[in-house]
């Protein structure tokens, strides 16, 4: 990203910053309904952001399992790990 001009760089960052904010805002919200366990909600989002995120990189399309197959995994695998 420090290749982008300055003000490219500015709007994708806030933009990012939002997006992390509405997650750990989801996040925390389950710890506090006790949907989920409790823990450090900034971590906890930041842990499912970069898997999800690092997914990109080592994804091969018409590899052993189809898109819809590994979006389904993460969820359960996110999920589960989350609930008390």
């Amino acid at each position: 990203m420090d290749a982008l001009p300055p003000e490219l760089r500015r709007r994708i960052v806030a933009k990012r910053d939002r997006y992390e904010r509405a997650v750990r805002r989801m996040v925390a919200e389950g710890m506090r309904r006790r949907a989920f366990m409790k823990g450090d909600s900034a971590l906890v989002t930041r842990a499912i952001l970069g898997a999800l995120n690092w997914t990109a990189k080592w994804y091969r399309p018409g590899g052993k399992l189809p898109p819809a197959d590994v979006a389904d995994a993460f969820a359960t695998y996110l999920v589960r790990g989350l609930k008390q």
